[in-house]
């Protein structure tokens, strides 16, 4: 199968970035400051134009279908991530995988769940059909990798601070 690179998609591939990138700091942007409620707003509103623009200019979709595929992807996303941090917590937890300092992981499993969730959840942007499962399955992922390499390295393992 062949994919044509255009300034569309590009620009396309940059908005779902966003998208995938911004929508999990939307609560820590909202923490900030005294006007926390208007930084939630204009942030969760950054988000949704990102994810309707990305939607238009990859799926080249009506904005009611594109609104349907992203609102209904981020619920699928929004569940994985909640289950897949409890599961992570839960098992980070009861096998001592905090860290030397008691309240980390190793900078290796970070970046490998910033970089396996950006990649997965880019590709599953890509086509309409494939973000309800590709988004979710994205979350699952970066998590397991990111307590696999927690578990494997020697700096990961050390006493958890609950």
């Amino acid at each position: 199968m062949s994919v044509r690179v255009t300034r569309q998609r590009i620009v396309g591939s940059a908005a779902a970035l966003g998208v995938l990138l911004g929508g999990p700091f939307t609560p820590f942007i909202a923490g900030f400051g005294r006007l926390w409620w208007l930084a939630a707003i204009i942030a969760a509103g950054v988000v949704l134009v990102l994810g309707l623009v990305a939607g238009r200019l990859l799926w080249a979709t009506e904005w009611r279908q594109t609104s349907v595929t992203l609102l209904s992807s981020g619920v699928f996303a929004t569940t994985a991530a909640v289950a897949s941090f409890v599961a992570s917590y839960a098992i980070a937890i009861d096998h001592s995988l905090c860290g030397k300092d008691g309240a980390g992981t190793p900078t290796a499993a970070s970046v490998a769940l910033v970089a396996s969730y950006s990649v997965i959840g880019l590709w599953g942007f890509q086509r309409p059909r494939r973000l309800p499962w590709a988004w979710p399955l994205a979350i699952v992922v970066a998590f397991a990798l990111s307590l696999a390499i927690t578990a494997a390295l020697p700096g990961g393992h050390g006493y958890c601070e609950t």
